[in-house]
């Protein structure tokens, strides 16, 4: 039961920084760096890639 509530931890950690990158690539494309719900998303982003 350990083994898999870790498995599944570190699978929600992976999934999610990899989604908050490809988030902040999109928002980048499409809104630009000035948008305020863009800096939300890259403040995340960094936030995610720190804490993993």
């Amino acid at each position: 039961m350990k083994r898999l509530l870790l498995f599944l931890v570190f699978t929600c950690f992976a999934v999610s920084s990899v989604f908050a990158a490809d988030v902040k690539m999109n928002l980048n494309a499409v809104y630009g760096q000035n948008s305020f719900h863009t800096q939300g998303a890259i403040y995340f982003a960094d936030l995610v890639e720190e804490y993993t």
